[in-house]
């Protein structure tokens, strides 16, 4: 004769199989996304297609602990390397976060002012591409951020349309790093909703 299951028991059974359903779903979800960079992702300068814009998305410039955040230094970094290297003719910084001052630190590293321009608006990266396409015009270019992170960007573009290749900024070390690939992974469960799902519009079209 089969033992009952007490209630704890059933309890449990339950947050297992709901616990093993989000972890699927996240794996897949990520696959999912990372499939897009594939071929489209670069790390080197000489090796990115030429394209007319590089649109660099933003990210706070220190950390909570008011520590520098290397990867917005990097971020400026590879867009101002791409310039230098004739991969693109103008940059665009796209974020709602400290986009005036990655403009000023991307001209510093030696983009001219007159080669810039930046999006205040770009509140997630959804809204950069719709904005990038809807408010300026742009529907192809480089993206620049960390790997990680053009992934999900190209997936995202491809979904609204556009010719974009993404130029890997050097990530972060230590717990920067792992604190970003932790909320990758709920963002790319967001991504892959966003695009079967939700079908959010961007949070701001202004011009």
């Amino acid at each position: 004769m089969p033992m009952k299951r007490t209630p704890a028991r059933r309890w449990f059974d339950a947050v297992l199989v709901a616990g093993g359903s989000l972890a699927a779903l996240c794996a897949a979800c990520w696959i999912a996304v990372a499939r897009a960079g594939t071929g489209r992702c670069f790390d080197k300068v000489d090796e990115v297609p030429v394209r007319a814009v590089a649109m660099v998305l933003g990210c706070p410039k220190h950390l909570t602990n008011g520590a520098d955040s290397l990867e917005y230094d990097r971020r400026v970094k590879a867009a101002a390397a791409l310039f230098k290297a004739g991969r693109c003719g103008l940059v665009l910084v796209s974020s709602d976060i400290d986009a005036k001052a990655m403009m000023r630190d991307v001209q510093a590293a030696g983009v001219p002012v007159d080669r810039l321009s930046y999006d205040p608006f770009g509140v997630r990266t959804r809204d950069s591409f719709l904005r990038a396409q809807r408010v300026y015009g742009i529907h192809g270019g480089i993206v620049v951020s960390q790997r990680y992170h053009n992934e999900r960007s190209l997936y995202i573009a491809d979904e609204i349309g556009g010719d974009w290749v993404g130029f890997d900024a050097r990530s972060a070390v230590g717990w920067p790093k792992w604190r970003s690939r932790g909320r990758e992974v709920l963002a790319r469960v967001k991504a892959v909703l966003d695009r079967y799902v939700l079908r959010p519009e961007a949070g701001s079209l202004k011009p």
